[in-house]
């Protein structure tokens, strides 16, 4: 299964890992790529799991793919880092809340 990290760049790169062993959320761990072996964290992808003491950004799965000007995931989900920003990119889209 793919999992996303973030870099210290602040890039999303996803991993690929056996469900067994997944590193813990905000765990990091070192993540192959095609350049070489990187440093990455582990991030949130799904705002229900996310607890206010340990608040990280998550690649929503509200939003559309692909927005520009917005960072996204190699596969285009957005990736933000409140419910608040969320709402105010999609108001800022012309988009409804579900």
């Amino acid at each position: 299964m793919r999992y996303e990290f973030m870099t210290n760049s602040g890039e999303v790169i996803e991993a690929e890992y056996p469900m067994s062993s997944v590193p813990d959320i905000g765990t990091i761990v070192m993540v192959p790529t095609p350049d070489g072996t990187i440093f990455a964290t582990r991030i949130f992808s799904n705002p229900a799991s996310v607890r206010v003491d340990d608040w990280k950004p998550y690649a929503s799965s509200r939003l559309p793919r692909h927005l520009k000007g917005v960072p996204c995931t190699p596969n285009g989900k957005p990736i933000v880092s409140s419910r608040a920003q969320e709402r105010n990119i999609m108001a800022e889209f012309g988009y409804d809340r579900e």
